[in-house]
């Protein structure tokens, strides 16, 4: 079984399938292969940072809770960036949103913050990056989600 770390890449990923403004062949996990403009906008799901505190105990192992960071970033090409980002930064969020849970896998999503920057390629080519968090509960010897 998959730790937490995949678990909830994997939801994020699926709650982006349907998004009225990047078609779901234009959503990505951690892409490292260049985006041509023809790819543009496209959303690239990468894992952040985990924080852990120890939360209970299931006789034996510690239940951890596990704030767990994800950036989304939305690429586009053109000017304004701002712009060209807003209606897909505006659908994926409204989709993350809908079920703040990840399918019960997270007591809580939240959105954390954003940052614009521009990327290299042509000059034209922006990446706008949001950040979330999720509260899950973690068993401390498999990493999974805890469910009781």
């Amino acid at each position: 079984m998959a730790t937490f770390h995949h678990q909830i890449l994997q939801a994020a990923l699926a709650s982006q399938q349907a998004l009225p403004s990047v078609p779901a062949q234009r959503v990505f996990v951690e892409r490292t292969a260049p985006l041509e403009r023809e790819d543009c906008p496209a959303l690239n799901l990468n894992p952040g940072d985990s924080r852990a505190e120890v939360y209970g105990s299931d006789g034996e192992w510690d239940i951890l809770k596990v704030r767990y960071q994800f950036t989304l970033a939305v690429h586009t090409r053109g000017d304004p960036q701002t712009a060209l980002a807003d209606p897909v930064i505006r659908d994926a969020n409204a989709a993350l949103m809908l079920d703040p849970s990840l399918g019960g896998l997270a007591l809580r999503l939240s959105f954390v913050s954003s940052r614009p920057r521009k990327a290299g390629a042509d000059g034209t080519a922006g990446v706008f990056e949001l950040t979330f968090e999720a509260t899950v509960l973690v068993h401390e010897r498999t990493l999974q989600v805890w469910s009781q």
